[in-house]
């Protein structure tokens, strides 16, 4: 082989791993994504949670004022 047809194997070798090392660029970007998105959602969540409580302790609060008249 000459030096061009080793040196067009290793652009060849180079040009097929470009797919894979995008394909773990986006994997790695989306899991700090996903963990940089987590915290607000887990905050909205616990307010929707704690909302709701409230929503449920009115309202048999309200069924025992209805039973106590």
């Amino acid at each position: 082989m000459t030096n061009l047809d080793q040196l067009f194997m290793k652009i060849r070798k180079f040009i097929e791993n470009i797919p894979l090392i995008l394909v773990e660029v986006v994997i790695v970007i989306s899991k700090s994504a996903i963990k940089l998105f987590y915290a607000p959602f887990s905050a909205l969540n616990k307010l929707s949670l704690f909302c709701a409580d409230v929503k449920r302790v009115l309202g048999e609060s309200f069924i025992a004022i209805l039973i106590n008249i």
